[in-house]
């Protein structure tokens, strides 16, 4: 190598030494992660141990990203929404909606998924024999009942005559009124009907009867079983089935949620539904405290995530006696917060391994993992 060269390749090397070791250094340097607590499935701490389908997430955009991190612990979504806008942490970690007024205040990663709102309610049981009841007293069984009941005596009263049950001494011994009902209930029930009539014409009726009753007995079956249905179902089916029910009512969200600005944002914007009245927000941290709070009672309804009330009824409480009364509104795409102070270059590679996951089906592995089709 010629002298001249040997210098000139010296001293390129000394230019960009630093530059190299300066980007290594950023490579391996550690980031600051933020996650909540208390954000079933997303995240959350149980046992010394975060857990959770977001968590699960960050943990193969780290990897591939080659991203190393620390977690910071936040108690709730509101502090972890503040965390990543003043820059406490790096990359905030969550099942976070970018509404349009967050995509205006907080600095975004890509999206990851969709979701949307659900609206819970009580599951109010009603013992099996009030429908029962209800419907052997309604007017369509009673009605089909006094017709089965008029037919059989209006025969009753035709062999009757026929038979000229009047003028035979077992009547005038037993009484007029107890040979009749005695005619009447054989043709109603069944048994003894070959002993009530010798004539032709008397049997005839009696098959007559006999035909009908089975009809009857049938239809009368089909109407009471149809209805105890319907009437089961429809005292099982929540008093709240659109947003314009929730007025007045007590509605529990996660504090700072989108579930809760939402209901600020639908009281604002439609003050004149049912009578006026506004949804009423209670503010309580995790699902699981705002779904308690709804089997006691304390609470009219709970609005959360799609996703949150999923895994509840499936993993947590899954004999809870709740239902969804409204599905899936407000859908929007869900991401994670970056830091202001975040390099471009490392919200570069998390967008980039994002898009990954997202190709090779990685993000919908992880969702059905944590939340199966109900």
């Amino acid at each position: 190598m010629q002298p001249r060269f040997r210098r000139f390749v010296v001293v390129i090397c000394f230019l960009l030494g630093p530059l190299a070791v300066g980007s290594s250094a950023r490579a391996a340097e550690t980031i600051k992660v933020g996650l909540s607590m208390r954000s079933m499935p997303c995240t959350y701490y149980p046992d010394g141990q975060w857990r959770g389908s977001f968590y699960e997430t960050w943990q193969e955009i780290a990897v591939s990203a080659n991203l190393p991190y620390e977690v910071v612990s936040v108690p709730n979504f509101r502090q972890l929404l503040e965390f990543g806008q003043n820059g406490q942490v790096d990359v905030a970690v969550g099942c976070i909606n970018m509404t349009p007024a967050r995509l205006a205040k907080y600095r975004f990663s890509v999206p990851i998924q969709e979701d949307g709102i659900s609206v819970l309610v009580r599951k109010e049981q009603t013992p099996t024999w009030i429908p029962i009841l209800r419907t052997l007293v309604s007017g369509p069984i009673l009605g089909l009942l006094a017709g089965m009941l008029a037919f059989v005596l209006l025969i009753s009263l035709i062999i009757w005559r026929i038979e000229g049950y009047s003028r035979q001494e077992n009547t005038s011994t037993t009484g007029r009124p107890r040979t009749f009902s005695k005619l009447f209930q054989i043709l109603l029930t069944g048994p003894g009907t070959n002993v009530i009539a010798s004539s032709v014409r008397g049997n005839t009726l009696i098959g007559v009867v006999y035909f009908f009753r089975i009809v009857a007995a049938s239809v009368l079956v089909s109407l009471v079983s149809v209805n105890v249905i319907k009437r089961s179902t429809e005292e099982t089916k929540s008093a709240i089935s659109s947003v314009q029910d929730l007025a007045g009512k007590v509605v529990a969200v996660g504090t700072g949620s989108v579930s809760e600005q939402w209901i600020e944002s639908h009281n604002a914007s439609a003050p004149v539904v049912a009578d006026g009245r506004p949804i009423k927000i209670q503010q309580i941290d995790s699902l699981e405290q705002s779904c308690n709070a709804l089997l006691r009672g304390q609470v009219d309804a709970v609005i959360a995530d799609n996703a949150q009330i999923q895994y509840y009824r499936l993993k947590i409480n899954p004999h809870a006696q709740v239902q969804v009364a409204i599905r899936n509104i407000h859908r929007q795409s869900q991401g994670l917060i970056l830091s202001p102070n975040l390099s471009a270059e490392t919200a570069l590679r998390i967008n980039q391994a994002i898009a990954r996951m997202k190709e090779n089906g990685t993000v919908d592995n992880i969702k059905k993992h944590w939340l199966p089709e109900e």
